[in-house]
């Protein structure tokens, strides 16, 4: 016999209780947990998919498996990245106002209700001042209502850094309040599937990029340092489409996003399965604010035992064209690439002060001697592993100007430096070179040392 008293919020909280244990009895809502991984309690699923949270299921076309039409492409189903999201931005929305409530047991503006009533408890802590711990609460409210999400967006969370690392399975976001010199526990949150304390939500990814996008949308943050790591080496390439979906919410924003030092992981990816879209950097560049970011740091991430799996030959070239015409990379004074993923086209390295790089070459040393970086007033550094044969140098250098060592003789090694004259007859131009670094700038006076051609 069906129960026609008035639905409470006490009794809801039995009723709901009671359907969740049914349906999944080692489920737990906790404060991390996304309202929208409530919603499938509720009868009309249909009208929460698609009012509220893009279809998982429906991949993007460039990603759906096509092994059964073309035999080839099972070579590289077996190596590209798996369950990429559709990237919808209406993901970020709060489920709004439902329909044929009525119908439900459990009416489902009564549960907003009582989600409402615990956010205004957990709110009323941090309307004076905000901490770390307070984040996961703050993330919590926002997804409960339009209303609360406003009030979430404005209010300023003290972030110094924040730490993406994708994994395969899951997403890991660390979030300090400190600078880098200063050791201080973070904040960590851990998206995934199924784990207790974690977010626990079929599209994970999603939440994680919407997450990510609340907590950088500020439009008074200023963030130190932004980290986007692709973890753990394996034989198949890790999905990053929560890039792309956190590009897709940036454009909501009137404003750019401050970022002094931009890390970030580049996955090979698109270089060899049909396709696919994993490099992100230029659009990210783009997403921030002029005059800010002054240090970019690459790194590539390691494929190796990916590419073991077969015979893969690359189907296009990796071209940085649309990152060096961004005004963020003009902007930069310092670029970290110790793996050798930017090409080396030196015509877009010169305004920058300090590169650490690879390896250099005679090329690369010769280029030094028909311009004149930005930074010679004061410094140009290039570090590099080590540059082991001296005679690249003098092959390099030798009819340009004078060493302060004779080339000729045996003992003629590292550290040297090489002068050269310029149209200002009143200072020189100076190389310094080590094994593993090298450095130009202008020197007032003339060498008052004996020097060789």
């Amino acid at each position: 016999m069906s129960d026609d008293s008035p639905v409470t919020k006490k009794k809801l909280r039995a009723i709901y209780q009671e359907k969740k244990n049914q349906r999944n009895p080692g489920e737990k809502i906790t404060a991390l947990t996304p309202l929208n991984a409530i919603q499938d309690d509720v009868e009309d699923s249909e009208a929460v998919t698609s009012s509220s949270s893009p279809d998982v299921n429906m991949e993007p076309s460039s990603k759906r498996s096509r092994a059964s039409d073309n035999p080839e492409n099972e070579k590289f189903d077996s190596i590209k990245s798996k369950d990429p999201i559709s990237c919808d931005p209406k993901a970020y929305d709060p489920p709004g106002p439902r329909s044929n409530i009525d119908s439900d047991p459990v009416q489902f503006e009564t549960v907003r209700d009582v989600f409402e009533e615990q956010a205004e408890l957990l709110t009323n802590r941090f309307e004076d001042s905000v901490k770390l711990q307070d984040i996961p609460d703050i993330l919590f409210s926002r997804r409960i209502s339009k209303e609360l999400s406003e009030r979430m967006e404005e209010i300023e969370i003290p972030i110094a850094r924040l730490t993406v690392s994708i994994f395969t399975d899951f997403v890991i976001v660390d979030i300090y309040d400190e600078d880098e010199e200063v050791e201080r526990k973070p904040i960590v949150i851990r998206y995934q599937k199924t784990e207790e304390r974690s977010i626990t939500c079929n599209d994970y990814k999603s939440v994680a990029a919407c997450d990510i996008f609340f907590l950088l949308q500020h439009p008074d943050l200023k963030l130190q340092i932004l980290t986007f790591y692709i973890c753990e080496g394996g034989d198949r390439y890790v999905d990053v489409s929560l890039q792309k979906l956190i590009l897709k919410l940036f454009e909501r924003l009137e404003h750019k996003v401050h970022v002094e030092k931009f890390i970030y992981t580049y996955s090979r990816e698109e270089l060899y399965v049909p396709n696919t879209v994993t490099n992100y950097l230029p659009q990210l560049l783009r997403a921030f604010q002029p005059g800010t970011l002054k240090k970019i740091d690459l790194a590539l991430w390691n494929d190796k035992e990916v590419l073991g799996r077969g015979m893969y030959e690359r189907i296009r070239e990796l071209n940085f064209e649309e990152v060096f015409n961004t005004r963020k990379w003009k902007e930069a004074t310092q670029l970290d690439d110790l793996d050798g993923l930017v090409p080396k086209d030196w015509d877009n390295f010169i305004h920058l002060k300090t590169i650490n790089m690879k390896s250099v070459d005679q090329n690369d040393l010769k280029y030094f001697l028909n311009y004149i970086p930005k930074y010679a007033d004061s410094i140009f550094e290039v570090t590099y592993e080590k540059l082991e044969d001296i005679a690249v140098v003098k092959a390099s250098f030798r009819g340009h100007g004078k060493f302060d060592a004779d080339p000729d003789s045996t003992e003629f090694d590292f550290p040297l430096k090489f002068y050269r004259d310029v149209e200002d007859e009143r200072r020189v131009l100076v190389y310094k070179l080590d094994n593993d670094r090298f450095e130009i700038y202008f020197q007032n006076e003339k060498p008052n040392c004996e020097l060789w051609d």
